[in-house]
């Protein structure tokens, strides 16, 4: 392997030239995207337990961002345990937006970050949800 001076070398040269690496790693992939792809589904079949573990705790900040947005507690009844807080779709397009950007919630929480927290979502917990989608009304009585 590299001896301490070859490393600190390297550490430097890549400190005065970042930028310039950096364009080129990029420019890498995406003209070689089988290649990067092979090397990625290499690293993950080695490192499965790493990045399930790095995938699980990005979707947990990912989600907490959203809740914390929202205001982290159901609009209707008040619950605030975060285990059954959900996301509502105001405008009940909920269906029709899950057609376009994927089935899952943590595609969902992405999405909201990604387009700046829009204001056609609200924190309601999983009974106040279901009971909206199934029955048009929620059985707490309030009107929301």
């Amino acid at each position: 392997m590299y001896t301490e001076e070859r490393k600190e070398y390297n550490k430097k040269y890549y400190q005065a030239n970042k930028e310039k690496i950096r364009e080129k790693r990029k420019r890498f992939y995406q003209e070689n995207p089988k290649i990067v792809n092979g090397w990625t589904a290499k690293y993950r079949k080695n490192n499965k337990d790493k990045c399930n573990l790095l995938s699980r705790n990005w979707h947990r900040k990912n989600r907490e961002l959203v809740l914390m947005h929202y205001g982290k507690r159901c609009v209707c009844c008040g619950e605030t345990r975060q285990e059954f807080l959900t996301v509502d779709h105001i405008n009940k397009d909920g269906a029709a937006e899950r057609k376009t950007i994927g089935q899952n919630g943590w595609k969902l929480y992405h999405y909201i970050i990604k387009t700046n927290f829009p204001d056609r979502y609200r924190i309601l917990c999983y009974n106040c949800n279901i009971a909206l989608g199934h029955y048009g009304y929620c059985p707490h009585g309030r009107s929301i």
